[in-house]
């Protein structure tokens, strides 16, 4: 724990300036957004839904909607907490894609949101990844999660851009329902997760430094062993 720390801060020099050039105003970075649409019953695979893209709050973001899963019981995480009594929300899934740039690489979340009220539901969602010092490295503005039916449940996933090497990271998400549910407004939900990576950058330059230090030894003993013989 001790050296993750030492090179946690390390790192900080060399990615602030990342986090710091954001493509609009809150210095974030634009994510990719799937938002994979699941009935409760599994549907054959001769019957799949068309595609349709959904737009996105964001600058330039990348969205798409997928399909019905031709087994939902095999795409879908367990669903735990329930917002307001009408929906269910799965925790945050999280995996790390690093990438030959050390300043970038990618976080990919998921979660699980399912309806299980007797009204189509409106919400918005949106992700964010922060460092452990608590600035943000990539947001996306809210994206839509539009006419959520009775009994419905769908997968969505975030690629959130630009970890870096800061090795504590954390992911979170936070649902706005925008839809009454009997006269009555759903609570917003945030939902969080900590992602921890090994930083590749900076253990290939302690590696490199390692090697370099062992050679200098090494180069540095041959005279004097020379010098024990004559």
């Amino acid at each position: 724990m001790v050296v993750s720390g030492v090179v946690a801060m390390a790192a900080i020099g060399a990615v602030a300036a990342t986090a710091d050039d954001g493509t609009d105003d809150e210095g974030g970075y634009p994510i990719s957004v799937t938002v994979i649409s699941s009935s409760a019953t599994p549907r054959p695979s001769s019957t799949a839904l068309p595609t349709s893209p959904r737009p996105t709050g964001s600058s330039t973001p990348r969205t798409s909607s997928t399909p019905t899963p031709t087994s939902p019981s095999d795409e879908l995480p367990t669903l735990g907490e329930t917002v307001g009594g009408v929906l269910y929300i799965s925790g945050i899934n999280t995996a790390y894609v690093p990438s030959i740039n050390p300043g970038t690489g990618v976080i990919k979340a998921r979660f699980t949101i399912r309806n299980v009220s007797t009204t189509t539901i409106d919400s918005s969602v949106t992700f964010r990844l922060t460092n452990f010092l608590g600035q943000q490295l990539s947001r996306v503005d809210p994206v839509p999660i539009l006419r959520l039916e009775p009994n419905e449940t769908r997968i969505i996933l975030a690629e959130l851009e630009n970890p870096g090497q800061w090795t504590f990271t954390t992911a979170s998400f936070t649902l706005s329902p925008t839809s009454l549910v009997d006269g009555a407004r759903i609570p917003k939900y945030t939902r969080d997760e900590a992602v921890f990576f090994l930083p590749w950058f900076i253990i290939v330059l302690l590696v490199i430094g390692a090697a370099a230090y062992a050679i200098v030894r090494i180069v540095r003993a041959r005279p004097n062993a020379g010098e024990g013989i004559g």
